[in-house]
């Protein structure tokens, strides 16, 4: 799919260069001994789950034979897909009107128009976050907003992307955060991919739920959200779900692994990685390494995955950083 393959090494190489403030470029990783701030990290995860969530919308509410009522399941998932340690992070869904359809913090702005909403220096937002999602299939804006946790005002960064045939985009933000903590390119892709393993996993459980699917749709469903997401510059990031039995439910690289028995898989050093994984997800989640194939190099590499459990089934949906 066209909009996965702008993703850099932790996803924010899509914004397009400009000179003006109102489009904030994002910082480019290439260097593994390089330090990136808090707010490179809070770009890096936002804008990764921006795209992932409208490429899994693009896939699943296209589809004639899921027949999912839109602006439902759009609610449905967001209110449950929040990110950031501390829960604040959340993506909204607007339309190419400037109407809001979800907003997980503030539901009372869902259906109504944002495109008089103004900043903090009196300027009009959405209607540049349109000209992002028309022109440039994506980016970020910065511009000036009253936190209301210092009441000061503050550089608030924000991301959209197109949810392409639906005439809509989801858009996620945050405050810039000035902290001095530093991160090397490895840990800011290992917490995108946290990021969007939490968020999704607990949407993905909420689906089941409030939709009461029956097992062939639900599956069918997390199938379709997932198999065109890609990220990472290489495009070897994707996510998987298997079941606490071992059996395989979405391998978006490789389908013909789907609804086989991996519980005895072993990497080339003898690890039960499966095993393992189903280890992790049973004490909640978290980072578990082992081998395995680089679907994009055709080769064995170290692979520090993220787990986490989807709340009210038997499955559990990871995602991984292969590691140099």
């Amino acid at each position: 799919m066209k909009l996965q393959k702008f993703f850099l090494p932790f996803a924010i190489c899509l914004v397009l260069a400009q000179s003006c403030k109102d489009k904030e470029q994002a910082p480019v990783i290439g260097s593994t001994t390089q330090a990136y701030s808090v707010t490179d990290l809070n770009k890096a995860i936002v804008q990764h789950n921006c795209v992932a969530f409208a490429t899994g919308f693009r896939n699943v509410l296209n589809d004639t034979n899921l027949s999912y009522d839109a602006n439902l399941f759009y609610k449905r998932f967001t209110y449950a897909a929040l990110f950031f340690d501390d829960h604040s992070g959340y993506v909204c869904i607007e339309n190419l009107n400037g109407l809001t359809i979800s907003d997980p913090m503030k539901t009372n702005r869902e259906g109504q128009s944002q495109l008089n909403e103004k900043d903090a220096d009196s300027l009009k937002i959405t209607p540049k976050l349109l000209d992002i999602v028309n022109y440039s299939g994506g980016g970020f804006y910065k511009y000036s907003s009253i936190n209301p946790t210092t009441n000061d005002k503050e550089n608030y960064f924000t991301y959209v992307s197109p949810i392409l045939g639906l005439s809509a985009y989801t858009k996620s933000g945050f405050y810039e955060n000035k902290a001095s903590n530093l991160y090397s390119q490895n840990e800011i892709n290992e917490l995108v991919v946290k990021n969007g393993v939490t968020s999704m996993a607990k949407a993905f459980g909420k689906l089941k739920s409030d939709f009461a699917l029956d097992s062939a749709k639900y599956i069918k469903t997390l199938r379709s959200f997932l198999q065109n997401i890609r990220f990472f510059d290489n495009q070897s990031g994707y996510y998987y779900i298997l079941d606490m039995n071992g059996i395989n439910i979405v391998q978006p690289p490789d389908p013909s692994v789907q609804g086989t028995n991996r519980y005895d898989l072993k990497d080339s050093r003898g690890t039960y990685l499966v095993r393992g994984l189903i280890d992790v997800a049973k004490n909640g989640g978290g980072f578990y390494s082992y081998y395995y194939i680089n679907y994009q190099t055709n080769k064995e590499q170290m692979k520090k995955a993220y787990i986490a459990p989807i709340p009210g089934t038997n499955f559990f949906l990871g995602a991984g950083v292969y590691l140099n």
